[in-house]
């Protein structure tokens, strides 16, 4: 007998709360979790953000881009699309920067 997911309000809202209080890991974990338990819903493109946020304040760039690119091959009808294109492409010249100057 497996663990019941949280309702999804519940979960979204937990990690919305844990996020904006900084507790990254902790709210990575409950977004990642809406996501695996309540893809299909409206909120689960915001969640998929949210994660892909949260490795971009951790530093976790090539991770990051990964995830923003999720939101947009897996979740077309995303809300923060906006964000998400500029922040998108400001890692993409910060990630290639990095590698540059790490292979010289």
């Amino acid at each position: 007998m497996g663990n019941a997911a949280p309702p999804a309000d519940v979960l979204y809202n937990n990690a919305l709360r844990d996020y904006n209080s900084g507790k990254y890991d902790l709210s990575s974990q409950e977004f990642g979790d809406y996501i695996k338990y309540y893809s299909n819903t409206d909120l689960a493109a915001n969640a998929q953000f949210y994660l892909a946020d949260i490795e971009y304040r951790q530093g976790n760039f090539e991770a990051a881009v990964k995830d923003y690119d999720k939101v947009l091959e897996h979740i077309p009808a995303a809300t923060k699309l906006q964000p998400h294109s500029s922040r998108r492409v400001m890692l993409c010249w910060n990630w290639d920067n990095a590698k540059l100057a790490f292979a010289s």
